[in-house]
């Protein structure tokens, strides 16, 4: 049947641009320490190539004993109308470290919509890919910090030694 061939070459096309835009996000965060420069950009792509009405990021620490603050990054498709629910939406949740950090959700409030296969794998790895961001920042931060308390306490060191020996 020649529809349903044409329906597969277009799940297949848009297959192929959302692992495009799961690759230059890929890219994108890995030219920055801090993924957040560049998310605007990375969630406009994805939303565009998987022809979503929506694409957000919502971050959400599960405890308070975090420095982590809730925030959202969202993209919208300008032409959409709004309704309070969308029609379709699928979630991933985003894990740093074994534990829940954001989720990611692609939103469709033109019509309901069938995900594929394909596609929902596609997202899964663009969640997957934001979580690597946030661990390398986490990784970066925490490398950061220790070599500040390092650089302390080598001077505390210094000045310890210098004032035993003027005794």
């Amino acid at each position: 049947d020649i529809t349903l061939r044409k329906e597969k070459e277009q799940e297949l096309s848009r297959h192929g641009a959302i692992m495009s835009a799961v690759s230059r996000a890929a890219e994108q965060f890995l030219k920055t320490e801090d993924w957040e420069q560049n998310i605007s950009n990375v969630l406009e792509n994805l939303g565009q190539v998987a022809d979503v009405s929506r694409v957000s990021v919502r971050i959400e620490p599960v405890d308070n004993a975090t420095s982590v603050k809730n925030a959202t990054y969202e993209w919208k498709a300008q032409e959409n109308p709004y309704s309070e629910k969308p029609l379709s939406q699928v979630v991933f949740p985003v894990f740093v470290n074994g534990i829940q950090w954001a989720t990611i959700s692609f939103d469709e409030f033109r019509n309901d919509r069938q995900w594929s296969n394909m596609e929902l794998e596609a997202f899964q790895t663009a969640a997957n890919i934001l979580a690597a961001a946030e661990t390398r920042t986490q990784t970066v931060h925490q490398l950061n910090r220790r070599q500040l308390a390092l650089g302390l306490l080598q001077d505390i060191a210094t000045v310890s030694l210098q004032a035993a020996n003027l005794n």
